[in-house]
């Protein structure tokens, strides 16, 4: 019998096989300018998943191990073409919502391109699912309980000084993007090679005080999960933030180290008819520090104040009767 985890695995992957193959053929790309791996892996990835959740449970350890493994490589062709667009599509999605709410001017194209934003979501929900259903089948190989992965109720306790350290970044980082952008809306032409290039915005165009208050929003998060805030519904929405903000952030980073290499070996320039070169650099380095420091702030956060396990605190619920993994078999 199929439990309900996998076949809603299965389903999920499945549809986003589906998409990300419509998404290939239609060769739309979001992110003009930058390399991004091609949708055709994330399909090819999809059709493993839904090959490796076929598969029956195995027998053997060796063959368990082979098969968590083909989970993770499919987790991995779904996620990084999806991961390397988020940042772009997903700014895009909300600068849209922001300009229709202040209706300030627009300095360039907004409308999003929707269906592959809905794309996107699907291929990160699938990938992210195989990835958290392969730890579930992980923790369940070393006898450990398949929600919180630990052998009893006490959750780890919170590491401080990495708390403290990942928020100095997390907070800092954002604050010379924040005040530049901010700048511009306001008129300033700071960082600016041509001072008439923002000639056509006001604080509320999209792209300029609506990234200003997102950074405001990120470092507040980043203030919480610091102190830290322990409520339950607190817990979630700081966890929703950090995580969001983190893979938005991170795949702009990992693209700027690969620019600035670049650049270093003579092979590309940071040359701008609008814009100085400090300019780039100080937001690229910005956010490279930034997502650095949120992700290893929410995981961190996300860890030390996550409560005592249900599993382990109802006897219904414990570790007594452990499920089966729901990739590797029914």
């Amino acid at each position: 019998m199929v439990s309900n985890e996998r076949r809603g695995l299965l389903g999920t992957t499945a549809l986003a096989g589906v998409l990300t193959t419509v998404q290939a053929v239609r060769g739309i790309e979001t992110v003009e300018g930058l390399w991004t791996p091609s949708w055709w892996l994330a399909a090819a990835g999809c059709l493993l998943g839904v090959g490796v959740g076929l598969v029956p449970r195995p027998t053997s350890t060796e063959r368990h191990r082979w098969l968590m493994s083909a989970g993770l490589v499919a987790a991995a062709l779904m996620l990084a073409p999806a991961l390397m667009r988020a940042p772009w599509t997903l700014l895009m999605a909300i600068i849209w919502l922001g300009g229709k709410i202040t209706g300030g001017p627009a300095h360039f194209d907004l409308e999003p391109d929707w269906f592959g934003t809905g794309v996107l979501i699907v291929a990160l929900l699938a990938g992210g699912g195989m990835v958290g259903q392969v730890r579930a089948d992980r923790r369940f190989g070393r006898q450990r309980c398949r929600s919180c992965g630990r052998s009893g109720p006490a959750p780890a306790p919170l590491r401080r000084r990495l708390l403290r350290v990942a928020a100095a970044f997390a907070i800092l980082a954002p604050l010379p993007y924040a005040v530049l952008k901010t700048a511009w809306g306001l008129g300033s032409d700071a960082g600016l090679r041509d001072p008439h290039i923002f000639d056509d915005v006001s604080f509320w165009s999209p792209g300029f005080g609506d990234t200003s208050i997102l950074s405001a929003v990120a470092i507040a998060a980043a203030i919480a999960m610091a102190v830290p805030v322990r409520h339950r519904f607190a817990r979630l929405a700081l966890g929703f933030v950090g995580s969001v903000g983190s893979v938005m952030l991170v795949p702009v980073g990992a693209m700027a180290v690969v620019g600035f290499t670049r650049v270093a070996l003579g092979l590309d320039s940071l040359y701008d008819p609008g814009l100085h070169a400090w300019v780039f650099v100080l937001v690229y380095v910005s956010f490279i520090v930034w997502g650095a420091g949120l992700s290893v702030l929410t995981a961190t956060y996300l860890a030390g104040t996550r409560p005592p396990c249900a599993a382990h605190v109802s006897p219904a619920r414990g570790m007594s009767r452990p499920r089966a993994p729901v990739i590797l078999g029914p």
